[in-house]
């Protein structure tokens, strides 16, 4: 089997924005569950995204599909989020 040299293996490490990400993730899940602050959940889940959990280093194209899939997903959500509290008006 030839392997393709593109491909490497990526290798998960807790660095500090790792442990941002998930910080922040917490608080605004957190905050939007427990608390029903949806603008606050909105800040947090946004701010988290800036904190990329991932080697930084490794284009888009170039990432495994499931780091491709957190990231997409997260937005889906924080999309969903600021969508339902500008339609809510508060």
């Amino acid at each position: 089997m030839v392997q393709n040299p593109k491909i490497e293996k990526h290798t998960f490490r807790a660095g500090w924005n790792t442990w941002a990400y998930v910080i922040f993730t917490m608080l605004g899940l957190g905050r939007l569950l427990f608390n029903n602050q949806g603008e606050t959940a909105t800040i947090f889940l946004g701010a988290a995204l800036i904190f990329d959990p991932f080697d930084r280093k490794v284009k888009w194209a170039d990432r495994p599909y499931y780091q491709k899939a957190v990231l997409l997903i997260h937005l889906l959500l924080f999309f969903t989020v600021f969508i339902f509290m500008l339609s809510a008006g508060k």
